[in-house]
């Protein structure tokens, strides 16, 4: 009767571990769902602020293009302007030095635009370690998160039980060298010991 009961309790034991490792992983996967959320609001954030940073870009490129246009008009415009103002040799003269200065305005737009992509090639630089950064940031939080939060498995097993357990190894190690009138022996021994435990 006693052994029912005990198998019994062991049968309610195991349920009872069961249930607590079902209840710790489906906490874990709800950390891990929230997790997902919290990364999944940080990726849309990043892609707008990629749009806005792209949009920025573009405009600073259409920039460039009527930064051009407009010093080759005010340049052109001065160069008429100068040569119908001034005319015969004192007007060769000039363009001659309207020229050099045509030369060198397009000198200041050729460094203007070395300058401008410059920029842009920093721009695009820092939006890419600006990108890998916040991966970097949302996936060592989320690890952090996970690692900090995740329970630690434990099994309610009594020091009786371990004992147990690790005898059962013990033996496991020796018990296939042992012939079968040593074996029947020692189930004799065990079972002389049980019932005389059970009289206690």
């Amino acid at each position: 009767m006693t052994t029912m009961k005990e198998e019994e309790n062991n049968a309610l034991n195991i349920d009872d571990r069961l249930k607590g490792i079902a209840y710790q992983f489906l906490k874990l996967y709800e950390r891990w769902s929230e997790d997902r959320q919290v990364l999944n609001k940080n990726m849309a954030v990043l892609e707008e602020m990629l749009k806005v940073f792209i949009t920025q870009i573009k405009e600073f490129e259409k920039l460039e293009v009527r930064a051009n246009n407009q010093i080759l008009i005010s340049a052109e415009k001065a160069v008429k302007q100068v040569c119908s103002e001034i005319g015969g040799v004192v007007g060769k003269s000039l363009t001659r030095e309207v020229d050099l200065s045509v030369v060198e305005l397009k000198k200041s737009v050729n460094e203007t635009t070395t300058i401008l992509k410059h920029y842009q090639a920093e721009i695009k630089n820092s939006l890419l370690w600006t990108v890998c950064a916040a991966i970097a940031g949302s996936v060592i939080t989320s690890l952090f998160i996970v690692w900090l939060l995740m329970p630690t498995p434990k099994l309610p097993l009594t020091d009786d039980q371990l004992n147990t357990f690790y005898n059962g190894q013990f033996f496991n190690e020796f018990w296939s060298k042992l012939s079968k009138k040593e074996q029947n022996h020692l189930k004799d021994l065990a079972k002389s010991s049980d019932s005389a435990q059970k009289d206690y």
